[in-house]
């Protein structure tokens, strides 16, 4: 495998999977539809929404990695520059910087495009770089982390595709916001021992691990409740839908507030519980492992129905107004390798355990 392509698919595509938009697809289907915004033209400008927000999300992980080599080799934690010189690993990261902003550029008609870019840049940067280094400063660091990986590019989404503000993206934004809060909570949690016997002041150990403990479950209900509130709008934005020329008597989102509704049955203060009782970490949606072995309500609401299930769905209702949003459907099936046997049978013994 070449050395770039080895880069940018480690941990899984890692880039891709923790890629705020590719996570929040739901949200570039939602612009065409609150706006009716059915082109190729639009389509287009997406795709190039998609290749920037690539390479930014690979200058903000690799800036990481370039800063924490040295930290990476001493804890024994895999680095995507462990065995690439420093100056060839420096170019490369300046590399997809220069990229995403080419990229970029055919959104800054936008008058807040540039500007929201010009803090995302700076964060991202400043997280781990010296000589701000956020991420050994605390609630600093984590508001930092939190913005960059999940506020501001979902923010950069509606200003570059959406033509005028309106609820719907503040809902997108702050669930968005809440889920980024969530996964680096859960991060500091898992990394905790490592950090704290390298003196790493992440926001976990200037807090303490209680604290911080209670602070996660705290984030993981929210963040559960903001999916049905965004759920609610969506059920209130898309009211009907005309199919082979008949009009539905309700919104075609309600099948997913029903799947919603039972989610929540089963999860609804599971995450503070798990902490009251000291089983947080077994109960943990955020814990990659648990991801890969545990499929049940806790994965499906926090991934499944926000990340696939909602965009998938959004994305047959957009095809039904303009075939070519079909584009949108092709993504998600390839992006979370939905043509795979073996995604749908890893489901398919979950349902068992889907409690």
């Amino acid at each position: 495998m070449p050395p770039l392509l080895k880069i940018l698919s480690r941990r899984n595509w890692g880039l891709v999977r923790y890629n705020a938009i590719f996570q929040n697809l739901s949200a570039v289907v939602y612009i065409a539809l609150a706006h009716r915004l059915f082109s190729v033209q639009f389509l287009l400008l997406a795709v190039l929404f998609l290749a920037f927000s690539t390479c930014m999300t690979a200058f903000a992980y690799l800036a990481n990695d370039l800063a924490d080599v040295d930290l990476d080799r001493r804890h024994g934690k895999d680095n995507a520059f462990l065995s690439i010189p420093r100056p060839q690993a420096a170019l490369v990261t300046i590399c997809f910087l220069l990229a995403g902003i080419a990229f970029s550029l055919p959104f800054w008609g936008s008058a807040v495009f540039a500007p929201l870019l010009a803090v995302w840049v700076l964060l991202s940067s400043a997280y781990s770089l010296p000589p701000l280094r956020l991420k050994e400063t605390g609630a600093p660091g984590l508001a930092a982390t939190v913005l960059s990986q999940q506020t501001l590019p979902l923010m950069l989404l509606f200003a570059a595709l959406a033509p005028r503000f309106e609820w719907g993206a503040a809902l997108f934004v702050a669930h968005a916001t809440l889920r980024g809060l969530s996964s680096d909570l859960g991060h500091q949690m898992r990394d905790y021992v490592h950090d704290a016997r390298t003196r790493t002041a992440t926001f976990a150990v200037r807090r303490g691990l209680e604290p911080s403990r209670r602070l996660y479950a705290l984030a993981l209900e929210m963040e559960r409740l903001a999916i049905g509130v965004l759920l609610g709008w969506l059920v209130w934005k898309i009211p009907t839908l005309v199919l082979f020329g008949v009009q539905m008597p309700f919104s075609p989102v309600w099948p997913l507030v029903l799947l919603y509704v039972v989610l929540l049955w089963q999860t609804a203060g599971r995450s503070w519980r798990a902490y009251r009782s000291g089983m947080l970490a077994h109960n943990d949606p955020y814990d990659e492992s648990r991801q890969q072995s545990r499929r049940d309500a806790l994965h499906w609401v926090h991934h499944s129905l926000p990340s696939v299930i909602l965009p998938l769905w959004l994305s047959g209702i957009a095809a039904v107004y303009y075939y070519p949003n079909l584009l949108f459907t092709f993504l998600i099936l390839v992006i979370f390798q939905l043509y795979r046997p073996a995604v749908w049978r890893a489901f398919g013994l979950a349902r068992r355990g889907l409690p």
